[in-house]
């Protein structure tokens, strides 16, 4: 279950993204209206570069699917995605997206306060596996 909190999400510190599959372990939204209930899952397999992610999303009355591939590059602590595969109704992030790898845990900072996305600033945590 995601936790919520209010301020400015943290920015990442960079570091080497290594490639493997990942699994989110942890999200955290800022300064949303009320905070979601749905539970989320994903994985996500990094490779060369690609991301592929299947993931799942269950609360209220609706159940959905998430499914996609990227392409991402890193500039700094800066990631950079470009989608190559956006589900139906879905969107690519946020411009402002910086990341932290750190051994095994690959933290997503989205910041997208301020820009044309309609998604809500997050944190989310992934753990390889």
């Amino acid at each position: 279950m995601p936790t919520c909190l209010t301020g400015d999400v943290p920015a990442g510190s960079g570091g080497t993204i290594e490639d493997g599959t990942y699994v989110l372990v942890a999200q955290t939204y800022y300064n949303v209206p009320r905070c979601p209930t749905s539970q989320v899952t994903a994985t996500v397999l990094i490779s060369g570069g690609c991301f592929q992610l299947v993931g799942h999303s269950v609360g209220g009355n609706h159940e959905r699917e998430l499914r996609g591939s990227m392409r991402v590059t890193t500039k700094g602590t800066r990631v950079v995605e470009d989608a190559t595969c956006v589900p139906p109704g879905g969107r690519s992030d946020a411009p402002r997206k910086t990341f932290t790898a750190v051994g095994s845990k690959l933290m997503m900072f989205t910041a997208n306060a301020g820009t044309d996305s309609s998604n809500p600033d997050r944190v989310e945590v992934l753990e390889r596996r």
